[in-house]
């Protein structure tokens, strides 16, 4: 047996020499990645001996190694597109505002007397028909016989002025503006002018 394994010695690469030594086995099915490489006599048992592929055994290594390069980089491309996602996500643009227009209503009349002079007034409604009700409304209930709209305004603001001979209005931007229109057109025919009114009814932001 000795005489058997200095022979099986001599035919392996001397590289291999310490390894094969280590790894030579009987073997009587041969398994994963194993070889025969001798038989070992024992009066009539003969019994084979195996050893490991060599070739076989680096090529599972460096396949071991590739897949966790593989994974390693999978995962980082993973963590890439999460982070994308997530950049994506907070650079993503907001819903645009919404806005809604509001309407507003001046209605005029005399009282019953026909002495006193009424207006009417509404701002802020989501229509120009609800404007207009309410603000004939509004002249009504402090007694104004026949009343009529004297003006309706859509998303701006707007000022009624009086003077000694006659009463106007004004329309404007912002409420400033509309004052000093009102108050421009009121000094044309009269002496003395004085707001009455001033309001605004702007858009409103519904989303």
């Amino acid at each position: 047996m000795k005489l058997l394994l200095k022979l099986l010695l001599v035919m392996i690469p001397v590289s291999y020499a310490s390894v094969a030594v280590a790894q030579i086995h009987p073997c009587s099915v041969l398994g994963p990645g194993e070889i025969v490489v001798g038989e070992q006599v024992n009066g009539s048992l003969h019994t084979l001996l195996c050893d490991y592929d060599k070739n076989r055994i680096k090529n599972k290594g460096r396949n071991r190694i590739s897949s966790k390069n593989n994974d390693a980089s999978g995962g980082s491309s993973g963590n890439s597109n999460s982070n994308s996602n997530s950049n994506s996500n907070a650079s993503a643009p907001l819903a645009p505002e919404k806005w809604a227009p509001r309407y507003g209503a001046l209605a005029f009349a005399y009282d019953s007397a026909g002495s006193n002079s009424v207006l009417g007034t509404a701002g802020n409604e989501t229509s120009q028909d609800a404007a207009t009700s309410a603000a004939l409304q509004s002249c009504k209930s402090q007694g104004g016989y026949s009343c009529r709209i004297l003006f309706a305004y859509r998303n701006e603001c707007v000022a009624s002025v009086w003077g000694e001979k006659s009463a106007v209005y004004g329309d404007g931007e912002t409420e400033g503006k509309a004052i000093q229109k009102a108050m421009n057109a009121c000094h044309k025919h009269n002496g003395r002018c004085r707001v009455r009114y001033s309001s605004c009814s702007l858009p409103a932001r519904v989303q």
